[in-house]
């Protein structure tokens, strides 16, 4: 079940300003969107939030810097808000499982036309993938050894030694992780983005019966809300058995790609 809040379009200028505040208990991850519709550049960018135990209703700073580590709030970030630019878009991930509201704050250099939209869900398997790649992000791999317990004599993951997400940005084919040789990337997930045009995602790579090259195109939601689709294969991963891992967005910003070396 997922909540959409109303779109806002705020003037920010040299002093910190509220963009947002929403009421997320109930929620687990709300999903954000910005957009620098003005002349001027972000030059400050802060998370605050009540917590759901909190007797005080008066917001505390959560995050004020760094977006792109995650952390306990923050699971991903496509860029960082706090430098965001004239005409450019950010993408966050908030975990808010813990929060009864949100507020948005930022400053400007100069003048900027902030439009923010969000859309807020309960578990769901997004949750497992993105806190995956927080843990990657702090060093916490996949342990090499580690087994899949109900195939423990088959399983892939003893051959992985760590495991990666990386957003793409534009829409040429992006070699992933330096890809070079067949078999030496295995493909955990995918998450698409909704997007007003139909998003789609293109793999290279993988291999066909005859020995020749497939291309596997995977589909994601068609809306103007924040919603996404899950394409989870890390139950046993895919290889690319042909060649290099390569992956195909038909719209930037919008395909997340969950993978893992293979050792």
């Amino acid at each position: 079940m997922s909540t959409n809040y109303r779109e806002q379009n705020v003037t920010v200028g040299g002093s910190l300003t509220r963009i947002a505040q929403y009421d997320v208990e109930g929620a687990e991850v709300l999903a954000v969107q910005l957009t620098n519709k003005g002349a001027g550049a972000l030059n400050a960018f802060e998370l605050r939030g009540v917590g759901v135990k909190d007797s005080s209703q008066t917001a505390q700073t959560l995050k004020v810097s760094d977006f792109l580590t995650s952390d306990l709030h923050v699971l991903f970030a496509s860029t960082d808000p706090g430098s965001l630019g004239a005409n450019a878009s950010a993408l966050l991930y908030l975990n808010v499982a813990t929060l009864k509201s949100i507020e948005l704050w930022a400053s400007a250099a100069g003048s900027a036309q902030i439009l923010v939209g969000a859309s807020g869900s309960a578990a769901s398997p997004l949750i497992a993938n993105l806190e995956l790649a927080a843990a990657i992000r702090k060093g916490i791999g996949i342990l090499a050894g580690e087994r899949l317990p109900e195939a423990p004599d088959q399983s892939w993951l003893n051959h992985l030694s760590s495991a990666e997400s990386v957003m793409l940005t534009g829409t040429s084919a992006v070699t992933i992780d330096g890809s070079s040789v067949a078999n030496d990337k295995v493909l955990l997930g995918l998450v698409i983005f909704d997007d007003a045009t139909a998003v789609t995602a293109t793999i290279g790579g993988v291999q066909n019966q005859d020995y020749s090259e497939a291309s596997l195109v995977f589909s994601g939601g068609t809306g103007t809300t924040l919603g996404y689709t899950v394409h989870d294969f890390s139950k046993f991963g895919i290889k690319n058995s042909f060649g290099p891992l390569k992956v195909t967005p038909s719209v930037t910003a919008k395909v997340l790609v969950l993978y893992a070396r293979n050792k």
